[in-house]
């Protein structure tokens, strides 16, 4: 796997999802992750985009939808 280089935003991201350690029962949404970091919940979504190609995390979409590690 290729280390997380791709932006410093990605990497608080990674690391804030670390410290949760959301699970499939009680998952984090981009929104609970941009008020932490101070950013727009689209702008969150956008960057999650290549911690899900690398498979570093995974979304749940639905009713309790967010990210899970």
């Amino acid at each position: 796997m290729k280390k997380l280089t791709r932006s410093p935003i990605l990497q608080e991201i990674y690391h804030f999802l670390l410290e949760q350690q959301p699970t499939y029962g009680c998952p984090i949404t981009s929104e609970v992750i941009s008020q932490q970091l101070n950013l727009t919940p689209s702008y969150v979504r956008e960057q999650m985009k290549w911690l899900i190609e690398e498979r570093k995390i995974a979304v749940r979409r639905g009713r309790k939808e967010g990210t899970i590690l």
